[in-house]
């Protein structure tokens, strides 16, 4: 089969991996598998999804823009793109693609099938356009939809993750003192509760003084976040890491005691979750 992903996004962050690796697995299975994902934008504080997904060889060269924040024209063009183009499935991931995606599909004699992936709440079928199928992250939202059309669609994990070798060797590698370490690794935006985080933080530090913590990522709050941990008297205790992709995130997550998920974000699967508990 040719199955077309859609995902208006930028970033190679959020279901985007899994998506990823979805395509990667269809195509050892003897299927032309592509991913489409927003062409006009580079995400602020993320890896850009792009390059990843040319390196891989399964970026879609269709001259898709798949942008929220294009013009009616240009969803126009991307609609035309589509209907010029010959998929069995569209798989879209987001609301924007499933509209582009349906409206591709209407009115054509044979139409490819059309499946939806729903990867945060809410998680109800109505939604949006009628489609042939859905996934969701959770098999607890399963009886919300039609019994055989919809499947669970879990957080895919890369082969990268697995216990560290030698813990203690990589701690002292990436200059880690020894004691409990925590971490915490998503956006810094609102969602993510790091605020939470932070303050939770300092209540372990007043009952374990050795206590580290890394916070991993980049984002808007990250100016508000170290003047909270400095109020709280925790700042000299942190370890702020910035945006890290592929060898070193996953040696963080081996190199921690514990991983602290607070928020979901885009990603209801909690593939961050899944990665740290491999």
């Amino acid at each position: 089969m040719r199955i077309l992903h859609l995902l208006a996004s930028p970033a190679f962050s959020g279901p985007m991996e899994s998506v990823a690796l979805l395509v990667e697995a269809q195509r050892r299975a003897g299927h032309q598998a592509f991913v489409a994902v927003d062409s006009t934008r580079l995400p602020p504080f993320e890896e850009a999804a792009i390059p990843v997904l040319r390196a891989a060889g399964i970026a879609s060269d269709l001259p898709l823009r798949l942008s929220v924040k294009a013009s009616p024209l240009a969803v126009v063009r991307d609609i035309a793109a589509l209907r010029r183009s010959h998929f069995d499935v569209l798989h879209t991931h987001t609301s924007h693609d499933h509209w582009v995606a349906w409206l591709t599909t209407t009115l054509r004699a044979r139409r490819p099938v059309l499946l939806r992936s729903l990867h945060t709440p809410p998680f109800k079928p109505a939604r949006g356009p009628s489609v042939d199928g859905w996934t969701v992250p959770s098999a607890e939202w399963l009886p919300r939809f039609p019994p055989g059309r919809c499947a669970v669609f879990p957080a895919l994990l890369g082969p990268s993750f697995v216990p560290p070798s030698d813990r203690l060797a990589l701690r002292q590698s990436l200059g880690m003192e020894d004691g409990l370490w925590i971490g915490m690794a998503s956006s810094l935006q609102q969602s993510r509760r790091h605020t939470l985080g932070l303050d939770a933080f300092s209540r372990v530090r007043a009952e374990h003084p050795e206590a580290r913590m890394l916070i991993v990522g980049d984002g808007p709050l990250h100016g508000e976040l170290r003047r909270r941990a400095n109020a709280l008297g925790i700042g000299g205790a942190i370890r702020w890491t910035g945006y890290l992709r592929r060898e070193p995130f996953t040696a963080m997550l081996q190199a921690v005691d514990e991983v602290w998920i607070l928020g979901l974000g885009h990603d209801y699967a909690g593939r961050t979750g899944a990665q740290a508990r491999a």
